[in-house]
């Protein structure tokens, strides 16, 4: 029987979207098990990378040039989904409709045809009424990588915040939750550390 470290030695993430926030929670926590990693994002290894671990190879390439980063998916890999973006730029062609669905769906084809054991989404628990588009996406998503590739996991975390990103409005909402008169407003939504996620999700796939 293969024990949890054996498993973990033997087990390769090709995290997409990995210089990002969630990205690199995951990459930094997948490390630290042993676990190797390939992170694969347009601008490569981040300036001031929080992942500092021989486990972790930065790829630099475009989600939507598969031939780019294609070839570093192998069979049995778990292949994740971690691109997300908060603000559109329409004019330069980044919206939720392609950084959160069609991304996510050729990531799931490419995860299909190279045989990797499961595709790993990342999506939301909820709408945010400023970002509603950001949430309709997400959903779309969900369900159309479900009809490309069998077997698929969605994690829908609320929102995720760290000591340096979304802090006080983390905060905020933890204490507005306490108040009776205010906890009706944020009952959806259940802020969580970025790196007690991280650790969630690979302790949900081990």
């Amino acid at each position: 029987m293969m024990t949890m470290k054996r498993w973990c030695e033997s087990m390769r993430l090709i995290i997409l979207g990995g210089s990002g926030f969630v990205g690199q929670a995951i990459a930094n926590a997948a490390s630290q098990r042993q676990i190797a990693v390939i992170s694969i994002s347009r601008g490569g290894k981040p300036k001031h990378a929080s992942c500092i671990s021989k486990k972790i190879t930065w790829v630099s390439a475009d989600v939507f040039q598969p031939e780019s980063w294609a070839k570093y998916v192998r069979k049995g890999d778990v292949v994740i989904d971690a691109i997300g973006i908060f603000f559109q730029q329409s004019r330069k062609g980044i919206t939720y409709k392609r950084m959160h669905y069609e991304a996510a769906n050729l990531s799931a084809q490419i995860a299909k045809d190279q045989d990797a054991s499961c595709f790993i989404y990342i999506s939301a628990a909820h709408s945010i009424p400023i970002f509603k588009d950001y949430f309709v996406w997400k959903q779309r998503a969900e369900k159309s990588i479900q009809e490309i590739m069998g077997n698929v996991l969605i994690f829908k975390p609320s929102l995720l915040y760290s000591q340096h990103h979304q802090y006080w409005m983390a905060k905020g909402i933890l204490m507005a939750k306490k108040v009776p008169v205010l906890r009706f407003f944020f009952k959806k939504i259940n802020p969580m550390e970025i790196n007690e996620f991280a650790n969630s999700l690979l302790t949900k796939i081990s």
